[in-house]
């Protein structure tokens, strides 16, 4: 016989409600676990995208302007001319010759020519400008349609550099001139004169 006290079907029904209940709490416990840790993941992730140095953008370089190109080109056995402006901007005056630089092709030969410029001295006061004229003759050392580069500078100004191209150009071919009309020159009129005379000859003499 059994001791006085609770049913066996009332033990049973105790234990299975407790293990529900048990079982309950440590899923709901579980979720809550696996939320928090969710969460706690997104902000980590979020602070150290928000922590890491935004790669900093180097300034663009200055684009450097270069100077116009001015061409010298004749043809051969004559003088190529040309005329650039010079200013003065510096703070004080300046007394100065044009410096010609040295002068290659594209596969680095080298020429010679000899400028004329005029003036050949600049002198100029601080603001002031002057138009350099500059001619080179074209001679035999100059390769046919070969273009030859270089500069002219003036020492005391920085940074006053014309860039110059130098060109032998092909001779134009030479223009055929226009035919003169000859004109027409008229036979000395002798025939009718004649005519004339031999009529009044076969004319019969009238009687009287």
């Amino acid at each position: 016989m059994m001791a006085t006290g609770f049913p066996v079907d009332e033990l049973i029904k105790r234990a299975v409600d407790l293990n529900v209940r048990y079982y309950s709490g440590m899923g709901q416990l579980m979720a809550t676990y696996v939320r928090d840790l969710v969460v706690t993941f997104a902000d980590l992730a979020t602070t150290q995208i928000q922590a890491q140095p935004r790669p900093q953008t180097r300034p663009s370089a200055p684009q450097t302007q270069q100077s116009p190109v001015m061409v010298l080109e004749t043809e051969l056995g004559k003088d190529a001319m040309g005329v650039f402006l010079v200013e003065n901007h510096l703070d004080h005056s300046i007394s100065t010759r044009v410096v010609p630089s040295s002068f290659f092709d594209a596969v680095r030969n080298e020429i010679k020519p000899s400028f004329v410029f005029d003036p050949e001295a600049v002198s100029l006061r601080s603001g002031e400008q002057v138009l350099v004229r500059v001619s080179v003759r074209i001679d035999d050392t100059f390769a046919l349609d070969v273009a030859y580069q270089g500069s002219f500078s003036i020492p005391e100004l920085t940074g006053s550099t014309v860039r110059i191209v130098l060109r032998r150009r092909s001779a134009r071919p030479e223009s055929t001139p226009p035919e003169t009309p000859r004109e027409s020159v008229a036979a000395p009129a002798v025939e009718e004169p004649m005519r004339a005379i031999k009529t009044a000859r076969k004319r019969p003499r009238k009687r009287a």
